[in-house]
């Protein structure tokens, strides 16, 4: 039997559902900072000469994760349309690390 939830609110989905990773559509600083740093080195590297896709984005951070996270093209959309991230501390360490390598590298270009 297939539930149907979409009679529920946003505010309705509970805390606790791992599933839900993503944090509320209040953006703390710190997240806005992240985004910012995110979209800005998607948008110079997408304009560079290497180019890049939300899945390759995608790849590479997962690449860089320590252990397996739960990230993929739809979570890239949601960084770049609206500055969300994901709650999880070991996939918001893998996107820093991301902007850091994408900083350090010769196509970017501030």
């Amino acid at each position: 039997m297939v539930e149907d939830f979409s009679f529920m609110e946003l505010n309705e989905i509970k805390d606790d559902d791992p599933i839900e990773q993503w944090k509320e559509t209040k953006v703390s600083l710190e997240d806005q900072i992240i985004a910012n740093g995110f979209v800005k080195a998607f948008q110079k590297r997408k304009n560079s000469f290497k180019g890049i896709t939300q899945q390759i984005a995608t790849d590479e951070i997962c690449e860089l994760a320590k252990s397996q996270i739960g990230f993929g093209q739809l979570a890239v959309s949601k960084i770049v349309k609206r500055s969300e991230l994901p709650a999880n501390a070991l996939t918001r360490d893998a996107i820093k690390l991301w902007i850091e390598k994408q900083t350090e590298s010769k196509a970017f270009v501030a």
